[in-house]
Order: structure tokens, then sequence, then C-alpha cells
């Protein structure tokens, strides 16, 4: 088990800045963080919406892992946009050009980066089912497909544990105790095994899992629209009796039982962000049936759309 480090110093934490770069380099060098002889570097970063105004998409000649300590955003890697929150994590390949874009306060993250010859040594001895280590090998500079970038590479870890193991190696870096380095790179292929068995994990997902994940999105994305379950099961290829059952064995509720709620916490953001009226609301999420959404409503707030308004937007 690894012990919660000592929370570091103000002038520890002041040494993780950000190389200065020009508005034209779009080139990020390993030498502005680190030597051959020690190629590593981990540092917390604060970026604000103002330093992204204008997305210049860069690369660098290292590996980046970035953990989201707090903060919302998109992660803008090549021609794909991955949402940015608290324990989201993402390993960047050295080919991969980036940006961000950062909704509402600032966003911070801890960025790990690294040359893979820092552990190639011990890059043989770890099992690898689905090449989730062969690509720090020799040719690791070859861009990863989107299919693997999806499933290896991008993170939503609600583990706490793996912060931990980000912050203890903050502590050894920054603290150049005896063995430090030995420690470094123990903790990051530590790091990099726990992140292996999460792309395990995924990989490992059924085919059932994915239906109902798949059958989750489409409520998300079309919830405003009238939906029936001829709908859904024309979208997703399979018979009507069966989406509704496999759905409820994955998800824990029936399918418009989480479509309701999912409207529910939509009226909800409306409610909060808005003078609509509720009527405006209520049909704007997908209901037809201003009745029926007040019994839904408070059904699962407790309280009426309006006093739910009164008490939690501060535009009223």
């Amino acid at each position: 088990m690894i012990a919660m480090p000592e929370k570091l110093s103000k002038k520890q934490i002041q040494k993780a800045k950000p190389a200065v770069l020009s508005p034209q380099n779009e080139l990020i060098n390993y030498s502005d963080y680190f030597s051959r002889e020690f190629p590593f570097y981990i540092g917390r970063f604060d970026h604000y919406h103002r330093d992204f105004a204008v997305i210049r998409k860069r690369r660098r000649d290292f590996w980046k892992i970035v953990y989201v300590l707090s903060g919302e955003g998109i992660n803008i890697i090549n021609d794909r946009e991955f949402t940015m929150h608290a324990g989201a994590i993402y390993i960047i390949h050295p080919s991969d050009r980036t940006s961000y874009l950062v909704q509402n306060n600032n966003l911070k993250v801890i960025n790990i980066l690294f040359l893979p010859e820092f552990f190639r040594t011990d890059l043989q001895q770890l099992s690898d089912d689905f090449s989730f280590f062969s690509i720090f090998m020799k040719n690791y500079y070859h861009p990863v497909d989107e299919a693997s970038r999806d499933t290896l590479y991008i993170h939503d870890s609600r583990d706490k544990s793996l912060l931990r193991i980000i912050e203890t190696l903050e502590k050894e870096f920054y603290s150049r105790d005896l063995n430090y380095k030995f420690m470094v790179r123990s903790l990051l292929l530590i790091l990099l095994v726990r992140l292996n068995r999460l792309a395990f994990k995924k990989k490992k997902k059924s085919a059932k899992e994915h239906i109902a994940d798949f059958i989750q999105y489409f409520l998300e994305r079309h919830y405003s629209r009238e939906i029936s379950l001829d709908n859904i099961a024309g979208a997703c290829g399979f018979h009507r009796n069966y989406i509704g059952t496999l759905f409820k064995k994955a998800k824990g509720k029936q399918i418009f039982e989480y479509l309701n709620e999912y409207r529910i916490l939509k009226s909800c953001e409306l409610l909060n962000s808005t003078t609509r009226s509720v009527a405006q609301i209520c049909y704007e999420v997908g209901f037809n049936d201003l009745s029926f959404f007040y019994r839904m409503f408070k059904r699962k707030q407790s309280l009426s759309p309006q006093k739910y308004r009164e008490q939690h937007n501060s535009a009223v």
C-alpha cells in the first residue's frame, strides 16, 4: 500500500512552471523540462480560459500523462475532443497535436513527462495482452490508432489510489531524498501498470455492456425528441424486447425510467440557469404532457419546479 504523501510546500509547487513558448513554436522539446540523464518531470499547472482564446495545437518529443485535479474543459487531441473533469487521465503520444478549451473556472492538472528510455530495461518483463506497453518500445514515435486511444490511453477514473500514486511520485521528485530516482522510476511503472489494468477492464467489457452504453448515449443525445423503443431498437440493431431486458440488467433501470430521470436532470439545469417558463422547459426537455412532468419532477426532487427555481436560480 502506498502511503499518502506529505503536502508539498509552496516553494516546491512553484518549481512546476510551464516552458516559455513562442506562438510560432509548435514543438515542445524535452530539454525544456529534463535531461537525458534523468528523463522525467512532474508538475502542477493551472490553465485559464484566456490562455486558450486562440487554439494552437502543439506536439512534443516526449510522452505526457495528464491527470485532471479540478475544473472542466475539452482536451483536443489531433482532430478529436475529449471531456476533461476531475479524475480524467490521458496518455499523450509524442506525435499527438494537442490543445485545451477551458470552461468556467481554471483547469488544474498534474502533468507527468518522460521518455520511455527511463524504464526501457523493465519493459520486457511486463505482460502486455494488447499492446499497451509495446507502444513505449523502439518504435514509440509511430502514431496511435484511434481505437487504441479510446480504449488504452483515455480513462475516467474515480479511483483515488491513482491520485495517491501520482502525489507520492510528485513528493519523491521534489524531495530529492536518497535513491529518489529509483523511487520515481518504480512509481511511474506502478502508475503505468494500474493504467494498463484499467485498459484491460475496458477491453474485457462484454458486448451487452457496450450495447447498454450505446442505448444510454442515444437517450442522452436525443432526450429532447420523442423516443420510442422502436427508435432505439432501430438505432442499435436489436429487437425492442431484448434491449429493454438488456438495459435493465446492465444499468439497473428501465429505459424510460432512465430517460425521464435524465430529462428531469436537464430541466433542473434550465430552471437553474434561465428564466424560461416551466411549460417551455417541460417541452424543451422532451416531455409532451405538462401534468406528467410536474408529477415526475416532484417525485424526483420532492418539490415543484417553481419551488426548485426559487431555491436554486440566483437570476430569479
